[in-house]
């Protein structure tokens, strides 16, 4: 019995697991579509300079369309970085600019 309840416990996880992988590569399908019709910048782009001004590596990188009759931008890239001296960095870039729209994390003021 108790093998059985590791094995229920075994396929949830992987079930997560996949479903965050298909929600990755549908957010992958956008972004490729929108940077082919010259809406967004490409992501290396953007994270090779957060790189260099962040002193530190991309640990995660979410990409997120709006509704564009807010005057929020359409399409942000949302970055965390961890940098060489341990802090985790949330950043918020306006993915058609590159440009940082939203900053936060250990020891940003």
């Amino acid at each position: 019995m108790r093998l059985f309840g590791y094995i229920v416990i075994l396929m949830f996880g992987l079930s997560v697991v996949m479903l965050g992988t298909a929600r990755a590569d549908m957010d992958n399908d956008r972004a490729l579509a929108a940077v082919k019709e010259g809406k967004i910048k490409p992501v290396l782009s953007t994270i090779e300079k957060l790189e260099r001004r962040f002193a530190g590596h991309v640990v995660d990188i979410d990409f997120e369309e709006n509704d564009a009759s807010t005057n929020d931008p359409v399409y942000i890239y949302r970055i965390q970085i961890l940098t060489t001296e341990g802090r985790l960095i949330n950043i918020v870039v306006d993915a058609a600019t590159g440009d940082i729209i939203g900053l936060g994390g250990q020891g940003i003021d």
